[in-house]
């Protein structure tokens, strides 16, 4: 009895070690799949952006090309005076809200990339810890083989004493 209970005991911490390891294995296959996931996202924000700052540019100089026409339809210079005051502030402001659209591109890539790496390492954090269990479910499985071998509880021993 104490041979097959020994027995069991070893598969058991076999199988228990097996899935530790699988588990470890697919938390960090999880883990680069997070980081590889973020940068794509992260590269996508920063290209939507771009986008953005592409569209309001359009919609910029438009805006300062009626500026100019209007002002010109009324026989105002358009390179001095008001109207020109008003042209280099539209542009001024035009100027600040790309910045602004390119700086929030780069925060929503930066918040992507840094929530990724975030969950990739709780994963391989999980993932250590599985692989740890596993490690420590065989070495526990190996000690208590080795102890019941030791109190007489293996097939060997139980054959040498009933001779």
């Amino acid at each position: 009895m104490g041979a097959l209970a020994t027995a069991f005991s070893i598969g058991s911490a076999i199988f228990s070690a097996g899935s530790g390891i699988a588990a470890g294995i697919g938390g960090r296959r999880a883990a680069r799949a997070f980081e590889r996931e973020g940068e794509r996202l992260a590269t996508d924000a920063i290209d939507r952006g771009e986008s953005d700052v592409r569209s309001y540019g359009f919609d910029l100089s438009r805006l300062l090309g009626s500026q100019r026409v209007a002002g010109a339809a009324q026989g105002i210079d358009t390179n001095q005076g008001s109207l020109a005051s008003i042209t280099a502030q539209t542009e001024a402001f035009g100027a600040e809200d790309i910045a602004t659209i390119r700086e929030n591109a780069m925060r929503e890539a930066y918040g992507l990339r840094q929530g990724a790496r975030n969950q990739a390492q709780n994963l391989r954090a999980n993932a250590n810890t599985a692989f740890a269990g596993a490690f420590g479910t065989v070495l526990n499985a190996g000690a208590n083989s080795w102890a019941r071998y030791n109190q007489g509880g293996s097939l060997v021993s139980s054959a040498k004493k009933g001779t």
